[in-house]
């Protein structure tokens, strides 16, 4: 019976492998469309420290000093034998420069530049291939000094012997920390990359994205008291799109139709309020809406409203009187708009965007 069952097994599998192998494993690769529409815009503006790491001495040095002191404390007198042993760590230097975020970026995506953008500015949406893509951006800083710290641990054994008293014994151990600032030898700029936390974007296939450059609030380095800081540019993704392909190439909105979505890119104050006010065409009903409470970093929302002239002012976040506003925008249907706030001389401002 049972050779029976093997022999019949092993007659099917000649049959079952045939058959996997005419199964159809779907489409080629050739197929599908792995690449994406991306824009970049440079948001960023601000003066920050970047540290970079020189070098780390290459040796620990450690040392042994003995002293004997008598010392006299009203009537007693104290005998102190004290062994000290010193340990050196390695010396750390670092380079201090200042970057001004609002000076041109150049955007060098896997290798090679693909433009340079003044504060405010946007790329045209780029054909991208899906996937990882190593970004740096690149902006001129100067040198401010060379930070070097010192770090070395003492630890006392010995004894005190008090005439008449007796006798203690004694281990402590003292850490210290020196800084010792050099002043910089050039004040000639260097171009560095600003980017330090995210080298790398994921592109997904039939993406259209924008990602602004914003000076974010956090360093992503920040230690020895604030003496080692790496401010830096962050990337804020924001999606406009994931089209099937079946639908590629369709509107994205009817003509009676637009869409309008808000971007706080603006460090300044912790949150904004934008009030949005249109006039459509004909006899249409106005549009009065108002956005409060808007934390930076916070990408909306698409909201869709009739076509038509329309007005956007921003403030902080429950302020009556508007910081700056956009007037008279004829706003066409069809199309899609971001409005970003983004910093410039100390205040910030309304940037229209055509996503569309």
């Amino acid at each position: 019976m049972y050779s029976k069952f093997f022999l019949t097994a092993l007659l099917s599998l000649p049959v079952l492998f045939a058959g996997c192998l005419d199964i159809p494993g779907g489409p080629p690769e050739s197929a599908f469309d792995m690449r994406a529409q991306i824009r970049f815009v440079d948001a960023g503006n601000g003066v920050d420290t970047i540290a970079i790491l020189l070098k780390t001495d290459p040796d620990t040095m450690r040392g042994v000093f003995t002293t004997d002191n008598i010392v006299t404390s009203g009537a007693d007198t104290i005998a102190i034998h004290d062994t000290v042993h010193v340990t050196t760590y390695p010396r750390i230097y670092y380079r201090r420069l200042v970057a001004d975020f609002s000076a041109p970026l150049n955007v060098v995506e896997d290798g090679a530049s693909i433009g340079v953008l003044n504060s405010g500015e946007a790329t045209g949406y780029l054909n991208t291939p899906a996937g990882p893509r190593l970004l740096s951006l690149m902006a001129d800083a100067r040198p401010a000094d060379t930070l070097i710290i010192q770090e070395s641990d003492s630890e006392h054994v010995g004894t005190q012997d008090t005439l008449g008293r007796g006798s203690s014994h004694f281990d402590v151990t003292k850490t210290g920390r020196s800084y010792t600032i050099q002043p910089a030898g050039a004040t000639v700029t260097e171009n560095i990359v600003v980017d330090y936390k995210n080298p790398t974007l994921v592109i997904i296939t039939d993406r259209k994205q924008t990602v602004f450059f914003v000076h974010d609030i956090n360093p992503i380095i920040s230690s020895e008291g604030g003496r080692v800081r790496y401010g830096w540019m962050n990337y804020l993704v924001a999606d406009e799109r994931y089209s099937d392909r079946i639908i590629r190439n369709k509107p994205i909105l009817p003509a009676d139709s637009i869409a309008i979505r808000f971007v706080n890119a603006s460090r300044l104050t912790p949150s904004k309020k934008i009030v949005v006010r249109g006039i459509p065409p004909g006899s249409g009903q106005a549009v009065s809406k108002t956005l409060d409470s808007l934390a930076f970093l916070t990408v909306t929302r698409y909201t869709d409203y009739p076509p038509g002239s329309y007005s956007v002012s921003v403030s902080n976040a429950g302020g009556l009187t508007g910081t700056d506003s956009l007037s008279g925008l004829t706003l066409n249907g069809g199309h899609r708009f971001t409005i970003a706030i983004v910093e410039r001389d100390s205040t910030y401002h309304l940037r229209k965007y055509d996503d569309d």
